[in-house]
Formats: C-alpha cells, structure tokens, sequence
C-alpha cells in the first residue's frame, strides 16, 4: 500500500499544479484579451499604413487611419483596402499570405491607383529564421519594394540580383524565404489586378 501511495502522490501533485497554472493563464488571458486585440489592430493599422508609404506619430494612428483607409468589400480577395489622402486615391492595399521556409508569411502590397507600381510591402507576420530570413522585416529589405514599376513585368513583378531585369536585393544566406517572398508577391499581384480589372 505505501508503494501505491509513492506512486499515485507524483501524478496528483502534477495534475494539481497543472490545474493551478492553467486557470491561472486562462484568467490572465481573459482579463488581457482586450489590450491583447487592441494590440493586434494596432499592428494592422500600421503595417497598411506603412505599406502606403503613409507614417504618422504612434499616437494619431487610430485617428488618421480612420479617415484615410476604407476597406473594400466588393472584391473577391482576401482584405483590401483604399487609401485616400486629400480626396485623392493614393493607393489600393491587399493581403498577402503564402509559405515560407517555416510557415505562412503574411503581410500587405500597396499599389498605385493605377495598378502599375508597387508603393510599398509590410510584413504583418512570419516564422522565417531570425537573423536570417527573418530579416525580410527590416527596413532595409521592405524599403527596396518602394516605387517599384509592373508595367511590362508580367509574371515577374520581382526579380533578385544578379539576374539583369533584377529590382530587388535578396537576403543573404536566406535564399529559400527570399525566393518564397518573390513568389507570393508575383503570384499574388498577377491575381490581384486580375480580379480588380474594371472594378476599381
């Protein structure tokens, strides 16, 4: 009998303390939740922004992004977006999303009203190796997508050095998350002024 008592007081205690820490999550998650989705748009809000090549101060985020982007219901794409600036469309936004080396990136293309230049890419979110691939979000890398022409591209909107029609930088020693962005940008702008074509 003690040894059964040695045997069940482990598996007790653990089932006790994983019910103490569980709950404990579940209500800091439930009283966190909204900051939590606060945050998250928040996030969304800049990350299009950005992609419009629009910046305002942190603190005037909600305000400018409320008056300046309207999403569009009635296109057959995932979440898109019109920025207008002084009652003058400055730019159409789409979400993106593919594979990665790691998992799904997903982020935001902003193109010009006219669907032929590319204002500017974000990245909202990736699993890409950090100090490797996961320097697809720095600065550096998502500036290079800025102004970029499509006229006469077609499939190959983006295209790395050293190729001779090359308009981007890849990332060093990230060759296959590099190539995964440049294959969802082609495919996903292709499809985008594909479905757009006399609707906006």
């Amino acid at each position: 009998m003690p040894k059964k008592k040695q045997i069940l007081y482990p598996v007790f205690f653990m089932l006790l303390v994983t019910v103490i820490f569980t709950s404990g999550l579940a209500v800091i998650n439930e009283l966190t939740i909204d900051k939590i989705n606060d945050l998250e748009a928040m996030k969304t809000k800049k990350s299009i922004l950005y992609a419009s090549d629009l910046s305002v101060p942190d603190d005037q985020v909600n305000t400018f992004y409320a008056e300046t982007i309207k999403k569009i219901d009635s296109i057959d794409f995932a979440n898109v977006y019109k920025a207008t600036v002084d009652n003058e469309i400055k730019a159409y936004i789409y979400e993106f999303s593919g594979p990665g080396l790691w998992g799904q990136i997903i982020g935001y293309a902003a193109l010009s009203p006219s669907l032929d230049k590319i204002i500017g890419i974000d990245f909202l979110s990736h699993s890409e190796t950090p100090g490797l691939g996961g320097r697809i979000s720095e600065a550096w890398y998502k500036e290079q997508f800025r102004n970029i022409l499509l006229e006469n591209r077609t499939p190959n909107y983006i295209s790395y050095a050293p190729a001779n029609d090359s308009n981007v930088d890849a990332v060093t020693g990230a060759t296959l998350t590099s190539d995964a962005v440049r294959k969802i940008l082609n495919e996903t702008i292709q499809e985008f002024i594909d479905k757009t074509k006399g609707v906006l």
